[in-house]
């Protein structure tokens, strides 16, 4: 246990349903994302905190009184898989004392649906271009 007044502890569920402690240091600037990386948990965090994707969604478990969600992480959790009401972006989650204790569970899909898709057809349109029946002139 840290005597040090800027250390928080956080417990992170993992997708094998592992439980971590992790002290998180409030004087660094630091999100619940990085927080998780440092202590490499499988947090993808592929757009380095900026709220553009959902590789770093997690499920708050604990009853802590965090912001809003911003139109932001609204619209990349609505491209999620398995969202849920306590659904947030671990970037998007400052750590501060206040959160001190607070509970996290990873989900198990975090890819944005629009990724998959995406990818879908970027993989369909590549076997049709390089069918050898495909031409641009018929």
């Amino acid at each position: 246990m840290s005597n040090d007044p800027n250390i928080i502890k956080i417990v992170v569920v993992d997708r094998e349903g592992k439980r971590h402690e992790l002290d998180g240091p409030t004087d660094m600037n630091m999100n619940m994302m990085e927080l998780c990386k440092s202590y490499e948990l499988p947090v993808e965090g592929t757009c380095g905190g900026m709220a553009m994707c959902a590789s770093c969604h997690m499920y708050v478990k604990s009853d802590h009184d965090l912001p809003e969600r911003s139109d932001d992480e609204e619209d990349m959790l609505d491209e999620a898989f398995n969202v849920e009401d306590n659904s947030r972006l671990g970037c998007q989650i400052q750590l501060r004392k206040k959160i001190d204790g607070l509970l996290i569970a990873l989900p198990y899909a975090t890819l944005p649906r629009t990724l998959r898709i995406v990818g879908t057809l970027t993989l369909h349109s590549a076997l049709i271009l390089f069918s050898p029946n495909f031409s641009f002139l018929s």
